[in-house]
């Protein structure tokens, strides 16, 4: 015994194997009145629009759930992936936009990015095409804490051969101190020890126009960020060609990680 609505396949199941009923009764029907009696297939067409009609709503329902399980990102785990990873509302989904594909919402508060969303990038010589993930911002928390979508970014990072891409945002415009940003990098650096990593400073322009909200602690950043963040601006343009190239060299280290699945 059902209690409830059966789910659609089910559904679509019982009006597929009715129709398939119907038209051998059909058949049978026809091959023994030859066509003497006219009014017998007309009866049998009634019986199969009224059997279609039945089960249209769970045709429906079925190509509804196509259309949402088309739309969801898929994890082409055989191809060089770098994963943008940082606090909220630091400008990764902009990165994306500018380095790939992908065409993530922007906008200007925190978890604009609520799923992982990704974008394509064909490799500098033109022979593999790689990707690029956007994923939900992490703040500096413990793991209990977190949020649904900050456990999506750990996920990530977990399971998914990749490079990663930490973006700091260096003028503070996204409501997290640099400091706190600093200690989710070092962090997730100390997790994930082994994945190639590239540290980006984003908004730089607003840092040289002096309208960086944390100018104190930009001034002392650990010099393994400070030697080796690449300052950029997707408004102005500043480092955005070098990023480009940077991102060509973090692939290529990825592509070790994905030939060893």
């Amino acid at each position: 015994m059902r209690i409830g609505r059966s789910p659609p396949w089910t559904r679509s199941h019982d009006a597929r194997r009715g129709l398939q009923v119907r038209a051998c009764v059909f058949h049978v029907r026809s091959m023994r009145l030859g066509g003497a009696v006219a009014h017998a297939p007309v009866t049998s067409h009634a019986e199969l629009e009224s059997l279609f009609r039945r089960g249209g709503s769970a045709v429906d329902a079925l190509k509804k759930h196509a259309k949402a399980l088309r739309s969801l990102p898929v994890a082409e785990l055989r191809s060089p992936t770098v994963a943008l990873v940082g606090a909220p509302n630091v400008g990764k989904s902009s990165l994306i936009r500018l380095l790939s594909s992908g065409t993530p919402i922007v906008a200007n508060y925190p978890f604009t990015t609520r799923g992982v969303a990704m974008g394509h990038v064909i490799s500098a010589d033109g022979t593999y095409r790689a990707v690029l993930t956007d994923t939900p911002g992490v703040l500096l928390r413990p793991d209990e804490a977190r949020n649904r979508m900050e456990r999506l970014t750990l996920a990530v990072l977990a399971f998914l051969p990749c490079g990663v891409m930490f973006v700091l945002d260096a003028s503070g415009g996204c409501g997290v101190s640099l400091a706190d940003q600093l200690t989710i990098r070092s962090e997730l650096r100390t997790r994930f020890p082994d994945k190639p990593w590239l540290d980006v400073l984003s908004k730089w322009d607003l840092v040289q126009g002096g309208q960086a909200a944390f100018a104190d602690d930009v001034a002392v950043l650990p010099d393994q960020v400070h030697a080796g963040a690449l300052r950029v601006s997707v408004t102005s343009g500043l480092g955005n060609d070098q990023l480009r190239e940077q991102v060509q060299e973090l692939l290529l280290k990825s592509v070790a990680l994905t030939a060893s699945l």
